[in-house]
């Protein structure tokens, strides 16, 4: 078995967690406090119910999750924080949260892991979030016609219906990207860097005109398929680090 204590002194560090304490509205790290020790872990990218009824079936010890039970607005115990906390302290299971820790990280983040999939290298922060930079930005080895790199992207998140701007170069070599919930600014700093193709999760209705104005190709893959990385590979590194420990990833798509 492997101690709490020992996995959240872990994820703590190598996440940097205390270091965005004054940025994010997610309260990173342990959220809910359940066993002291245990061996399963499961990984997912939501809080949700269906995700704490799998971990109370499943008996495991801890659950880590990009999109944690707790925010910056969240001000009180409604019925739905209340069966999801019942689930979670009926079977004394623990909750950890990382939110921009997770999608900023140079190795095991949502953007840099998704990048390197893609055969992305020589990766640099980009996507300036309240003065931070929360994505990464990097060149493809050659450059590819922008309708194959859209097929590898596909392939890569087993997705179909994906959303496309094709207002950039017929042909990509420099990438970015800022997966999840990307604002629309996000486009002018792509361009002012060299940008030729961004890669975001959701692009609202105001991406349209200026990736076209910008002549920058935007590819929106989801905000859900587009953060399941990080964590699988959080998961990869704790099997590593406590042998002890087996871990699984909760695939639970939202269509988002």
């Amino acid at each position: 078995m492997v101690t709490r204590q020992d996995i959240v002194a872990f994820l703590d560090t190598q996440l940097n967690i205390a270091g965005w304490d004054d940025l994010d509205a997610s309260r990173n790290g342990l959220q809910v406090v359940g066993r002291d020790e245990g061996t399963l872990v499961l990984g997912a990218t939501d809080a949700s119910q269906a995700l704490f009824d799998i971990a109370s079936a499943r008996d495991a010890f801890l659950v880590i999750v990009h999109h944690g039970l707790f925010w910056a607005d969240i001000q009180r115990v409604d019925v739905v924080v209340k069966n999801r906390l019942k689930s979670l302290f009926q079977r004394d299971v623990n909750l950890y949260a990382a939110h921009l820790p997770l999608d900023a990280h140079p190795t095991l983040g949502n953007n840099a892991q998704l990048l390197g999939k893609l055969g992305i290298r020589d990766l640099t922060p980009f996507g300036t979030y309240r003065g931070r930079k929360i994505g990464f930005r990097g060149i493809l080895p050659q450059s590819r016609p922008f309708h194959d790199f859209v097929e590898d992207f596909k392939h890569l998140l087993n997705a179909t219906d994906i959303m496309l701007m094709p207002h950039g170069p017929k042909t990509c070599q420099s990438v970015a990207i800022d997966t999840g919930a990307a604002s629309a600014s996000i486009i002018a700093e792509a361009t002012m860097v060299g940008v030729d193709t961004l890669i975001v999760g959701e692009a609202g209705h105001t991406f349209f005109h200026l990736s076209k104005e910008y002549k920058v190709n935007v590819i929106a893959g989801g905000h859900y398929a587009t953060e399941t990385w990080g964590i699988q590979a959080l998961l990869r590194i704790l099997q590593q680090e406590f042998a002890d420990t087996k871990t699984e990833f909760i695939a639970l798509p939202t269509g988002f």
